[in-house]
């Protein structure tokens, strides 16, 4: 007999997408100079970046395919079990 059908696995994700948006926000003149004055490195930052407290971040203008998806069945600790379970496309 097979598994039991209805219990339940965790699954790790991993992925990425590129998400584009396209918006115009409204500031004061002097959150504009403090914003020209943030390094590249900071603005370019998902977590830190000033920009994600400027956008709608639900409206997006354009999105690209998932890059390479990786799923494993893990534990709760996020360790993969043993044997591997995994998703492949091959199959």
């Amino acid at each position: 007999m097979g598994g039991n059908m209805s219990e339940k696995v965790k699954v790790r994700i991993q992925t990425s997408c590129v998400v584009k948006y396209d918006q115009i926000v409204e500031m004061t003149r002097d959150a504009w100079e403090k914003l020209k004055l943030t390094p590249e490195k900071k603005m370019e930052c998902q977590s830190f970046s000033p920009i994600s407290e400027l956008l709608d971040l639900a409206d997006v203008l354009d999105w690209s395919d998932y890059d390479e998806p990786e799923l494993t069945v893990v534990d709760d600790y996020g360790k993969p079990l043993l044997p591997i379970d995994f998703y492949c496309p091959e199959n």
